[in-house]
């Protein structure tokens, strides 16, 4: 009798690593829609600040000039 070897292949997908791989699929996609979802609040908060900024510093200057030239 002849007999038959089954061999098993050491990269079968089992159903776990099928889990696992669409697990961290969706773990993945998540992190990236957060990402491109608070990038632009980011950037939005990011300029508002450096406008601010822009303006103080504006002002401060303006007052400063005033304030040396004796402009009433």
């Amino acid at each position: 009798m002849a007999r038959r070897h089954h061999r098993r292949s050491s990269t079968r997908v089992t159903p776990l690593k099928y889990y696992a791989i669409i697990a961290m699929t969706c773990g993945l996609v998540a992190l990236l829609a957060q990402y491109l979802f608070d990038a632009p609040d980011q950037i939005r908060r990011l300029t508002e600040e450096r406008i601010e900024s822009a303006v103080r510093d504006a002002v401060k200057d303006e007052v400063r000039r005033a304030s040396t030239d004796g402009v009433p």
